[in-house]
């Protein structure tokens, strides 16, 4: 998508800005607000993207699902600490615990795997 690259280049500069902001305030708190923040709101203007060109949108039974799994991963990272070398196996298992998620609420077909 053509667009991408713009919003992505919109979305570095911003969260740039925001670290610079947050960061010496709040720490690494700040940091993964203004991640998180941005992450969500390109998320958000790529679907419109996609929404101008191809008039298509997500099924709300995958945006559900998605969400509903997106808050147990978070629920499992906030419930796991981890620091230094530790935080890669952290998150290698939360996404290797997230596709079974996926798997198991049939959001892939055989033609998919």
């Amino acid at each position: 998508m053509t667009a991408y690259g713009y919003i992505g280049l919109g979305q570095m500069g911003s969260a740039m800005a925001g670290h610079l902001l947050l960061i010496p305030v709040m720490g690494a708190v700040g940091a993964s607000l203004v991640t998180a923040v941005f992450s969500v709101l390109a998320a958000l203007v790529i679907i419109l993207a996609t929404y101008h060109l191809w008039r298509i949108l997500p099924p709300g039974l995958t945006t559900a699902r998605s969400f509903i799994l997106a808050l147990i991963a978070c629920a499992a990272a906030a419930a796991w600490p981890a620091q230094g070398a530790m935080v890669p196996v952290k998150l290698c298992a939360l996404v290797l615990a997230v596709l079974p998620g996926f798997w198991l609420l049939r959001e892939f077909s055989e033609k998919d795997v």
